[in-house]
């Protein structure tokens, strides 16, 4: 009887570890799905929203995961906070498709506007965002900008940052923090400090520099050789009175 028992208990025993160990296997081969939070303004924690993910109306405060649809609808704004990969906020009447996993950021924005409140600060995450028939640009780190899917294309107020136009089948207009328009090409770079003006103030300097060099040089020629201005060919020689 107690032979019995014994092995009654070790099979148990054998069949605990057996369930354990392949739990065990099963959560370290599939790690935890990265998530992000998604935040209405204006609403307390855990209400109803009139945003939608796909499809599906959500609760402030809900979490979201990665080829997410999010709509907004009437006036509510949504935060979609994903860590360390970036944060974005949605305006109202807006659709947008987020991507996300340890390496990449991206978003394509089928309707309204999507602001990156901040893009990655790691060099290794690529934020990329899109807009349906416009084109697709590349965020650096810590960069903040608002993308707006347009009548006449992909219309972008940059605050802070560089971005890059990855691919352009549209128009891309780039309006940089110091107020200036740039059209943004297809491998182009702008800088939210871009000045148009560049081109033009480097020449000024170019021309300064020419007319400042020939301004010293007729200096230095009515200095030396005894304070004598030599006008060549048979002109007539002018010395100052001694």
């Amino acid at each position: 009887m107690n032979n019995k028992t014994w092995k009654s208990k070790a099979l148990w025993l054998s069949l605990i570890v057996a369930v354990l160990a392949t739990y065990s296997m099963s959560v370290l081969a599939n790690p935890p799905k990265l998530a992000g939070e998604i935040t209405v303004s204006g609403q307390a924690l855990g209400a109803k929203t009139s945003v939608k993910v796909n499809g599906t109306q959500i609760e402030n405060g809900s979490s979201i995961f990665s080829s997410s649809t999010i709509s907004t609808l009437n006036s509510d704004e949504a935060v979609i906070n994903v860590g360390k990969i970036g944060r974005v906020q949605l305006a109202p009447n807006s659709t947008l498709k987020l991507t996300f996993d340890e390496t990449s950021f991206t978003g394509i924005l089928s309707e309204g506007k999507v602001t990156v409140l901040s893009a990655s600060k790691s060099e290794n995450i690529a934020t990329t965002f899109s807009v349906e028939n416009a084109g697709q640009v590349k965020l650096s780190p810590n960069t903040s900008a608002t993308l707006n899917k347009g009548s006449n294309g992909l219309a972008i107020d940059l605050v802070a940052g560089e971005i890059t136009s990855l691919n352009s089948t549209g128009n891309i207009v780039v309006n940089t923090s110091k107020g200036n328009t740039v059209a943004l090409k297809t491998g182009e770079t702008v800088n939210a400090q871009d000045d148009d003006d560049n081109e033009g103030g480097a020449a000024w300097l170019v021309w300064a520099l020419i007319f400042g060099g020939a301004i010293a040089g007729i200096i230095i020629a009515a200095n030396t050789d005894n304070n004598r201005i030599d006008l060549g060919g048979n002109g007539v020689v002018v010395s100052p009175t001694q």
